[in-house]
């Protein structure tokens, strides 16, 4: 079963200190438990991610491996300003 875990909620509330929610999904990953991260903030998305999938107008557009795609890559995938080369089916 994965956990699902939103940034933008986890970032907001009050936290012990700073890097608190990257720690703690990775302490909870690191023990078999697959991780959703729900996020815009791409820098973490490219620090913890196996796999991004990339959404646009409501729908994922495609499935891309963080080591092999650039943060630009994937923020224009989103706007639409690039078109992924190989999709994955969605």
């Amino acid at each position: 079963m994965a956990r699902s875990i939103a940034d933008n909620i986890v970032c907001k509330s009050e936290l012990p200190r700073p890097g608190w929610s990257l720690e703690l999904i990775s302490d909870v990953n690191s023990v078999g438990l697959p991780i959703e991260l729900l996020s815009h903030n791409m820098p973490h998305v490219f620090k913890m991610a196996d796999r991004i999938h990339i959404h646009r107008l409501g729908r994922r557009l495609c499935v891309i491996d963080p080591k092999e795609h650039s943060m630009s890559d994937a923020v224009a995938y989103m706007t639409g300003a690039k078109t992924p080369e190989t999709m994955s089916a969605a």
